[in-house]
């Protein structure tokens, strides 16, 4: 019986191993089917990988071209730049030029102020005027007026009166500031009577075209009355000062050799040379001025504001300083709040100025900047603060081309508009980089499939162990 059931043990130990044996085998043949399947995965996976090798080749090519366009505009944007710069300038000139001819307002050609007729009290305007208005051209021929009627011009003193003409040809007139008892003008020198019309607006939607400046004879001059004429028995002299610019010409055409400053004497103002334009003249140069005086002996209070306005004198061979108030040839006792008073207050002057003065520039003053109440006057208080606390502003009448956006009075520039050259700005030349080549193609090769690999090694292995757990 004992030799029966080892009999069988072996029996049974051999059937199984070759089960096993069998089943590796079986797993054997599904490793190599499993290797079969992964060739075609594995051949589509090549396919894909030599698509992207030539993509990336196309890629490479097309990535050139962009960096290559990229770098060519890059250089261009400099050349570029440089054309917008000097065209960005020459629009300036442009505008400047368009803007001035429409602020051209004034007298443009023809018209001159004469004596009217022996037998009336009027002046005349000669011949035909053309002039502007708010930047529309009109004109007009012959037309007369009479001298505004308010008070009169004492004996042996001068008065002066602003000739404007409106927009239907109508002339009117508006006299000098009174500077005289009971309101008449009794100025010393015709300068002082014209340099007066700068405290009087000028008429709205007027343009001056001359002006007339009367000394009168031992009776006073007595408008309407007596006839603006050198034959009237009232007028001792007679000058008309016709107009022959519009206004925005007058100005200086050539920077000041020195800026307005203090005198050698601290009492006094100093000017370098000054080259000007006054109602369409160009003087002869005034040569500089190292000790001006004022010319009023005006005053500013305590802890007030005032300045004068530097102009050209009536001769064109000298200077005048007009106090702020606009009035010559007396004393102005200035009391302005503000530094900003003051230029707003000398802008008005200036734009009220008969043409036949031309400004250089200006000086404002603020009085007691410390403690000391002494009353600053012009000519006799040091401009060095040695005799009273003040502070002192000077400033030049601007030379140049003109520009619109400096019209204030401190920066104003009178000169010619100009005309901007040909463009020496070199063009951007056309792209020459070539157009870059489209980029790879949508990818052709397939996805590679799943290589339906079975776990084989693991069956593999668990029927080795059966084998060798077998006795």
């Amino acid at each position: 019986m004992a030799g029966t059931t080892i009999s069988v043990k072996r029996q049974w130990g051999i059937s199984s191993t070759l089960n096993a044996i069998r089943a590796f085998y079986t797993e054997h043949n599904d490793v190599i089917t499993d290797l079969e399947t992964l060739r075609a995965p594995l051949a589509q996976s090549n396919i894909l990988i030599e698509e992207l090798h030539d993509d990336h080749a196309i890629q490479k090519t097309h990535s050139d071209a962009v960096e290559l366009l990229i770098e060519e505009l890059h250089d261009d944007s400099g050349t570029t730049a440089t054309w917008d710069t000097e065209v960005d300038g020459d629009f300036d000139l442009i505008n400047n030029l368009l803007f001035k001819e429409f602020q051209r307002d004034g007298v443009i050609s023809g018209g001159n102020i004469v004596g009217g007729s022996v037998t009336t009290s009027k002046i005349k305007l000669g011949g035909t005027v053309n002039f502007r208005i708010g930047g529309v051209a009109y004109s007009a021929t012959d037309v007369e007026a009479v001298l505004i009627s308010t008070d009169d011009i004492t004996q042996a003193k001068y008065g002066a009166w602003r000739v404007m003409i409106d927009k239907k040809g109508v002339l009117s007139t508006q006299r000098a500031t009174a500077n005289g008892s009971s309101g008449v003008m009794a100025f010393t020198a015709e300068e002082d009577a014209l340099l007066s019309l700068a405290q009087v607006a000028r008429t709205a939607n007027t343009v001056d075209v001359g002006y007339v400046a009367i000394l009168a004879a031992s009776g006073g001059f007595t408008p309407q009355t007596d006839l603006p004429i050198i034959g009237d028995a009232q007028v001792d002299g007679i000058n008309y000062y016709s107009v022959t610019q519009p206004a925005i010409d007058n100005g200086l055409t050539a920077a000041l050799s020195a800026s307005v400053a203090i005198g050698i004497t601290a009492t006094k103002y100093s000017v370098g040379t000054i080259d000007a334009r006054t109602n369409g003249k160009e003087p002869t140069q005034i040569g500089a001025s190292t000790d001006v005086t004022f010319d009023d002996a005006d005053t500013i209070a305590d802890t007030q504001f005032g300045g004068w306005l530097i102009l050209t004198n009536l001769a064109g061979t000298g200077l005048y300083s007009l106090a702020s108030d606009g009035i010559a040839d007396a004393v102005s006792a200035m009391t302005h709040a503000s530094d900003a008073a003051v230029v707003t207050q000398l802008d008005i002057i200036r734009l009220a100025l008969p043409l036949v003065f031309t400004e250089v520039g200006h000086i404002r003053i603020q009085n007691a900047v410390g403690a000391d109440p002494t009353t600053f006057t012009a000519a006799t208080t040091a401009l060095d603060g040695s005799e009273a606390d003040i502070s002192v502003i000077y400033v030049d009448r601007l030379s140049g081309n003109f520009d619109r956006t400096s019209l204030t009075l401190a920066l104003a520039q009178s000169g010619v508009e100009v005309i901007p050259s040909a463009i020496a700005a070199p063009l951007t030349p056309g792209v020459g980089s070539s157009k870059p080549a489209s980029g790879p193609d949508t990818l052709n090769a397939g996805k590679p499939t799943s290589s339906g690999v079975n776990a084989a090694s693991d069956l593999i292995a668990s029927s080795i162990s059966t084998i060798e757990s077998q006795d």
